[in-house]
C-alpha cells in the first residue's frame, strides 16, 4: 500500500500516480516442475518456457487551486461610515485529471500584515469536474477595516478542511493585495469672510480646503451645510443657515482641493453683531451620501470670520447760516 498524496506531495506528475500490473503464465514447465503447493513462490516465470505481460493505469486525482479573488466592500447602510460589509468571491479551479466530489470548504482571511482582521468560509457542494471552475462567495460582516493602513491582504484557501484527496496538497492557498476603496473627507482650512453686498446685506464668501485622508480618490459631489453664528466658537444665535453642493470633485487619496463658497445674507451685521467677528459652522456630507472610513470628522468651525463691511454715521450736525440771498453756509 502506498500513499499517493502525502502532505508533502507537491507534484501531479503521472509517474507518481501510475499503477502497473504484471501477469505471468506458463510457469512450472521443464526443469521447474510444479509441486502442487500453492504457496511456492520461486517458480522461474520470467523467462522461457514461462511468459509475462504488463499493463499500466494512471490514477485520476483532482488538484484544486484558487485562481482569482474578487473583494467588494462598502458601507453597510447609508450613513454608516466606519461600518462595512460586503462579500469575497473566490474562483476555484480543478486543474487535475480527476473529478472533485464535494462538499469542500473555501476559507478566507482579511489581514493587516500578520494580524487577521476578519475570517470566514463558504462551502461548495456537488462535483467539480476535471478542468472546470466554480465560484464560492463568502459574505463579510464587520471586517474591522479603516483607512489606516489602506493596503490589506486577502487570503483564500480551497479544501481548507482537507476533504478532497488531491495530487498536490501544497497549492491550495492564494492571496492578493487589496486597497480599501473608501474615502475620508474633512475640512482642513478656510478663508471665509463677510463682505458688503448692499446696505443691510452681506455675502459670506471664500475658500474651504477639503482634505481626503482616505485610500482612494474622492470624485463624488459633496453635500455641505453651513451655519452662520453671531458669535465666535460657532456659538450664540443662528444668523443664517444654507446648504450647497461641492461639484467637480477630484481629491486624490492623501491630498486636498479648494472649493469656493459664496452665499448672500440679508441682515444688518453692524446692528446684530456690533461689527464683531462671527463664525461659520461647516458640515461636510451632512446627508451621509458618501461612504467614508470616519464620519466623526466632518464638522469644522470657521472661527473669527471677519466682517468687511463699513458703517458710516454723521457724528455732528453742522450749523447752517444765511450767507446771502439764495445761499447758506455750513459750519460747526
Amino acid at each position: 500500500t502506498g500513499v499517493l498524496n502525502p502532505d508533502t506531495q507537491d507534484s501531479c506528475a503521472a509517474a507518481l500516480r501510475q499503477n502497473s500490473v504484471t501477469a505471468f503464465w506458463g510457469c512450472g514447465a521443464g526443469d521447474d516442475a510444479t509441486d502442487g503447493d500453492p504457496t511456492t513462490t520461486d517458480y522461474d516465470c520470467e523467462g522461457p518456457p514461462g511468459s509475462a505481460a504488463t499493463d499500466s493505469s494512471i490514477l485520476e486525482i483532482p488538484d484544486l487551486v484558487v485562481s482569482d479573488i474578487v473583494t467588494d466592500i462598502d458601507c453597510s447602510t447609508a450613513g454608516s461610515d466606519g461600518d462595512f460589509s460586503g462579500a469575497i468571491t473566490v474562483t476555484v479551479q480543478n486543474q487535475g485529471d480527476g473529478d472533485a466530489t464535494g462538499p469542500f470548504t473555501v476559507g478566507v482571511d482579511v489581514r493587516d500584515g500578520t494580524t487577521t482582521l476578519w475570517s470566514g468560509n463558504g462551502t461548495f457542494t456537488g462535483t467539480l469536474a476535471a478542468g472546470a471552475s466554480t465560484t464560492v462567495t463568502i459574505d463579510i460582516t464587520d471586517p474591522g477595516l479603516d483607512c489606516d493602513p489602506c493596503q490589506l491582504v486577502i487570503n483564500a484557501t480551497v479544501d481548507a478542511d482537507d476533504d478532497i484527496c488531491e495530487c498536490d496538497e501544497t497549492n491550495n492557498s492564494f492571496e492578493e493585495t487589496y486597497t480599501v476603496p473608501i474615502v475620508d473627507l474633512r475640512v482642513d482650512t478656510d478663508t471665509l469672510a463677510i463682505s458688503c453686498v448692499d446696505d443691510g446685506g452681506g455675502r459670506v464668501s471664500g475658500l474651504i480646503t477639503v482634505a481626503n485622508d482616505g485610500c482612494v480618490d474622492a470624485t463624488a459631489s459633496i453635500p455641505v451645510r453651513l451655519t452662520l453664528y453671531d458669535d465666535t466658537g460657532c456659538g450664540g444665535s443662528v444668523v443664517s443657515r444654507w446648504e450647497t453642493t461641492l461639484t467637480g470633485v477630484n481629491i486624490p487619496a492623501g491630498g486636498t482641493a479648494l472649493f469656493d463658497i459664496s452665499q448672500e445674507i440679508t441682515t444688518n451685521f453692524c446692528t446684530e453683531n456690533a461689527c464683531s467677528d462671527v463664525s461659520n459652522f461647516v458640515e461636510l456630507d451632512h446627508t451621509d451620501q458618501i461612504c467614508e472610513c470616519d464620519g466623526d470628522n466632518h464638522d469644522y468651525c470657521a472661527d473669527g470670520v471677519p466682517i468687511e463691511i463699513s458703517d458710516l454715521t454723521v457724528e455732528v450736525l453742522p450749523e447752517i447760516a444765511c450767507a446771502a440771498d439764495g445761499s447758506v453756509t455750513f459750519g460747526g
